[in-house]
């Protein structure tokens, strides 16, 4: 406002005949004129670099926020994605079905050959689990590790049979060659599972699974049971 203001006060003195009013106003004018342009060039950068950082910002917080959400030994979804997501998918989806894993004897391994390799072992059953997991489908099937050597396939659509999963991880995984990681000593898990019903829980469906768990284990482990 006050730069147009400037420029009229020229036009007015050089109409007037005050050509050198007029110069002098022009200058004033022209003066303010590249401070306002200069001032405007400053602000729609300052509001671009705003824009950036929010971005930036926004792509931080998603990291974290996935990170918070993964196991960082093993990559696979950790306790904390289950228990925010696994009632999403029970509302959401069809049929939901769960196996609960429990590597057998991992304490041994652990205090045989050291808590480093009882970790790469943790990581090889991931990729086996992981790799099972997409091959039955994929998202929103996945899976996790609840902690020590408690693990989880959470398939979004039972019908494609999570127990057939599990036992297809079952056999690879007692199959590899550990020889290099745990000599004479042949890596295996027991698993139970279980398929939600009308009004099934998180809690509900897991408990299902974990008293399977318990039967597979008391039947010799390395095995699956459930439904």
């Amino acid at each position: 406002m006050k730069v147009r203001i400037l420029e009229q006060e020229a036009e007015v003195l050089a109409d007037l005949g005050n050509f050198e009013g007029a110069f002098h106003a022009y200058k004033t004018f022209h003066t303010a004129y590249e401070e306002l342009l200069s001032a405007q060039r400053e602000a729609a950068a300052r509001s671009r670099q705003t824009l950036f950082e929010t971005d930036k910002a926004r792509e931080e917080a998603a990291r974290y926020r996935e990170e918070a959400r993964r196991d960082p030994l093993t990559g696979l979804r950790n306790r904390l994605y289950v228990e925010e997501h696994l009632n999403q998918l029970l509302e959401k989806a069809d049929s939901i079905g769960v196996a609960l894993i429990d590597l057998d004897h991992f304490k041994s391994i652990n205090d045989t050959f050291s808590h480093q390799v009882g970790d790469e072992v943790l990581r090889v059953v991931a990729r086996v689990l992981q790799a099972c997991v997409s091959e039955a489908g994929g998202p929103p099937s996945f899976a996790a590790r609840l902690g020590g050597e408690e693990l989880l396939l959470v398939m979004a659509d039972a019908a494609r049979g999570v127990r057939e999963v599990a036992e297809r991880a079952r056999v690879q995984i007692e199959a590899q060659d550990w020889s290099g990681l745990t000599p004479g000593r042949v890596v295996t898990f027991s698993a139970g599972t279980a398929v939600a019903g009308p009004g099934d829980t998180r809690a509900s469906l897991l408990s299902r699974a974990d008293a399977r768990l318990y039967e597979a284990k008391s039947a010799g482990r390395n095995r699956v049971r459930g439904h």
